[in-house]
């Protein structure tokens, strides 16, 4: 600290009342900026700041001995290799907001200067801007408006020097700072020209895998049934199909009980014949570390910056760590892979050499008395529907010869067990088959249109190739009556996917609404990017591609942002009536002014009031009372009900009469 920064904190000397004022405002900042953190930072880190918080009102209100200079910043070294050790950086959005909370902590500890606490509600804005990049949600953004509020109070508060400042008035001169700058933000939001890729959130690349993922041993997907977690939206631009399966990975390769995509080189796409309707829609997916874009069969039209695999699963070049947003249309009464020959097909039959012997040996014998593939489909769907199988999210360990232990002794399983079994037996019976991940159906919100699509919808179905007919998607779990649905999995999968609404009529009507705000919030904030901002500029019939056009736009807009500033504050000064001794003594000026006694703009109160006695004795005490009055209270911080109440009194009492 140099000599003029320590001369200047010698100077401030506050009252005890001013210093408890200062610190319970900044703590409550601090407080709400930290609430967000409690999701995602460790538990030893809020510990940690919670001690130290705690230290610090035990010396503003007990006089507790706060640490020195060393052990302050032994307390720091330690405080950075314990993140260091916990998050293997010092960087990033995770690690990186944990060190801003120990560091506010530790700076809290030592704040007792105007300057101190300058410095802590900083390190608290820089708080608010990290939980905003974890996690850039809707109610995150609402609730940060009041905790953005309450940390401009105190910085107001802190500011406002020795004498300290009524927490009511502070509040009102930062809420007169943070409404005018909202419109801005938003305005400036949109024409300020966007670049492609992550704004909002920083990327991560040690975030783990969520969702669907791209092998399945059976039973799973059943940890995802209990989730309400989001996957994606979906928005149609017409009727939706009847029937929503979104295909996600595709595998073909079985062994030890686990199945894997396997080789999935894209070559040719399969010879695709179109039926049906197209369906557009728009996807909002939610960031899950995978590669793979979930869409209805079959995609005939998807985004550039996907490519489609031989077995019709949409790809990214990179796992996707960002909520995206693409458009795709789909044909789901296409058929395709007509034009398969037996060599491409072998992928599909492959099958390890030995185990489940059991069911080796029904498929073989269903080859063998029955004529067609589509009899031996028939034959294993029956087998399902009327072999007392049961669905439930808690089956029994299977162990060795998994698939034979689920067909002829546990019959109970989720949709993996069955897509599983299935495949096996088409496989063994000499039919190609493979098994499809992904989700199957959603969830409307009535109030926007869109279906929420949750990781409860997470399923697993087949496809057998069958000659004439291509690729055919088989659906095994379906074909179990509902009787045979256990009620712990029914429960799960109701609860999972309805979210929090319950079957409260006004609780789910509540979600909807919460809901429609959250997509609303993703689609036209989360995933503004140059795409959507294009399309609003044509609206606006600006060309998008002229730099001149986008630098006119954006001087308009600002001469609009200056307009409304300088509106905003010509309104103040026209409202210095705001204050209500103002708009008293502007009542009485009125007055005096209809009795032919009008006031120069020139003329102060004083000087006013000293010509009124000369010209007009008459009411030269009235006057003078009702003068002396205002100024007294004009000049006073924060004048009394009661004050105030007394000169409205004195002045509507106040009829001078008006002199011939």
């Amino acid at each position: 600290m140099n000599a003029t920064a320590k001369a200047a904190v010698a100077q401030e000397v506050v009252t005890p009342a001013v210093a408890r004022q200062r610190l319970l405002w900044s703590l409550a900042a601090l407080l709400a900026m930290l609430m967000p953190a409690l999701s995602h930072t460790r538990p030893w880190a809020m510990a940690l700041i919670a001690v130290l918080i705690f230290w610090r009102l035990g010396y503003a209100y007990f006089r507790l001995p706060l640490p020195g200079r060393l052990p302050r910043g032994v307390l720091t070294l330690a405080a950075l290799v314990a993140i260091w050790l916990t998050y293997g950086t010092l960087l990033g959005v995770v690690a990186g907001s944990a060190l801003l909370i120990v560091m506010a902590g530790l700076k809290l500890i030592e704040s007792h200067t105007r300057r101190d606490y300058f410095l802590l509600l900083v390190i608290t804005l820089f708080i608010g801007l990290a939980d905003f990049l974890y996690a850039p949600r809707v109610g995150l953004a609402a609730y940060m408006l009041p905790a953005l509020w309450l940390t401009l109070t105190a910085l107001v508060i802190v500011g406002h020097g020795e004498r300290g400042m009524a927490a009511r008035q502070a509040g009102r001169i930062a809420a007169s700072l943070l409404l005018p700058a909202v419109p801005v933000a938003a305005l400036l939001f949109f024409i300020f020209p966007r670049i492609a890729g992550p704004v909002w959130r920083l990327p991560s690349t040690g975030s783990a895998a969520t969702g669907i993922g791209d092998s399945m041993a059976p039973g799973s997907i059943s940890k995802l049934a209990v989730s309400s977690r989001v996957a994606f939206r979906v928005h149609f631009d017409g009727p939706p199909p009847a029937h929503r399966y979104w295909r996600g990975p595709v595998l073909h390769h079985f062994s030890h009980g686990v199945w894997t995509r396997g080789d999935t080189a894209i070559t040719s796409l399969p010879q695709v014949q179109l039926h049906g309707a197209p369906v557009q829609y728009t996807i909002t997916l939610e960031p899950d570390n995978h590669r793979w874009l979930y869409a209805l069969a079959a995609p005939a039209a998807w985004p550039d910056s996907a490519v489609l695999a031989d077995d019709y699963t949409l790809y990214t070049a990179k796992p996707i760590r960002e909520r995206r947003q693409y458009t795709v249309i789909s044909y789901p009464k296409a058929h395709y892979g007509l034009n398969l020959t037996p060599a491409s097909l072998q992928r599909d039959l492959q099958l390890p050499p030995g185990g489940n012997p059991r069911t080796r040996l029904l498929a073989a014998r269903w080859q063998h008395n029955l004529s067609t593939p589509q009899e031996i489909v028939r034959k294993a769907l029956d087998l399902f529907r009327d072999g007392d199988f049961y669905y439930t999210l808690k089956p029994p360990p299977l162990g060795k010869n998994g698939i034979d232990r689920f067909l002829f002794e546990t019959r109970r399983g989720f949709c993996g067990h069955y897509a599983s079994a299935f495949a096996f037996l088409m496989r063994a019976a000499g039919i190609p088959a493979h098994v499809v991940t992904g989700y199957a159906g959603g969830d409307l919100n009535p109030i926007d249109d869109y279906w929420t699509v949750r990781d409860a919808r997470a399923h697993a179905w087949d496809e057998v190739w069958l000659k004439g007919q291509g690729w055919v998607r088989i659906d095994p779990t379906a074909v179990l009556p509902p009787s045979q649905i256990a009620p712990d999995a029914a429960a799960a999968i109701r609860a999972a996917s309805a979210g929090t609404a319950g079957n409260s009529h006004w609780l789910r009507q509540l979600n909807y609404a919460w809901e429609a705000a959250n997509t609303f919030w993703n689609r036209w904030v989360m995933s503004y990017g140059p795409s959507l901002q294009k399309a609003a500029f044509a609206r606006l019939g600006v060309d998008y591609g002229s730099w001149m056009s986008i630098a006119m736009t954006m001087l308009a807009a600002f001469v609009l942002i200056f307009a409304t500033v300088g509106a905003w504050f010509a309104w103040r000064a026209w409202f210095n009536r705001g204050e209500p001794v103002v708009r008293l003594y502007a009542q009485f000026c009125r007055k005096l002014s209809r009795v032919g006694l009008h006031r120069d703009h020139t003329e102060g109160p004083l000087d006013f009031a000293a010509r009124i006695i000369r010209d007009r004795p008459d009411c030269a005490a009235t006057v003078n009372a009702i003068t002396q009055h205002y100024v007294s209270l004009r000049y006073e911080r924060n004048p009394s009900r009661d004050a105030l109440r007394k000169l409205a009194t004195a002045i509507a009492n106040f009829q001078p009469e008006r002199r011939i």
